[in-house]
């Protein structure tokens, strides 16, 4: 049979029109794949760089580590991790703002958080930017860069 007559035969029938929503959702799924795979840098920061705070908003500190860099997981455990955020209860409002990256394929980019908190002293808030540096590591993937 020729592959002209089998496709015919598959469009023409009843197995066709039964799995057209399964080939459709197929379709999308792996357009969003790709999709999301060439996503400008500046968009894959940002949403790891929200994950992140989300993670740290939600006292897992463990997951926020997961976000650092190879490099400073060699170095320094979760727990140090977590204790460079331990004034992370008393943010009011935390929101990533721009997020910039240098040249035509990146391997640095910026995001920045703004912080707004509550001061111990007086009890007036304050916001404040803290820069977050993503570097791409070897394996192309992004960490978040602590030194």
């Amino acid at each position: 049979m020729s592959i002209r007559r089998y496709f015919g035969r598959l469009v023409n029938s009843n197995a066709a029109v039964k799995h057209w929503p399964t080939a459709m959702l197929l379709a999308v799924t792996l357009s969003g794949c790709s999709v999301f795979g060439t996503a400008p840098p500046e968009e894959q920061v940002r949403r790891l760089s929200e994950e992140w705070l989300e993670a740290l908003l939600q006292g897992d500190y463990k997951k926020a580590y997961s976000y650092t860099t190879p490099g400073y997981q060699a170095t320094h455990s979760a727990r140090d991790h977590g204790r460079s955020y331990a004034g992370v209860a008393m943010w009011r409002k935390a929101e990533i703002g721009d997020v910039t990256c240098e040249g035509n394929q990146p391997s640095r980019c910026t995001a920045m958080l703004m912080v707004t908190y509550k001061s111990l002293r007086g009890g007036f808030e304050n916001t404040r930017p803290l820069e977050l540096i993503w570097i791409r590591t070897e394996n192309s993937n992004w960490g978040l860069y602590k030194d």
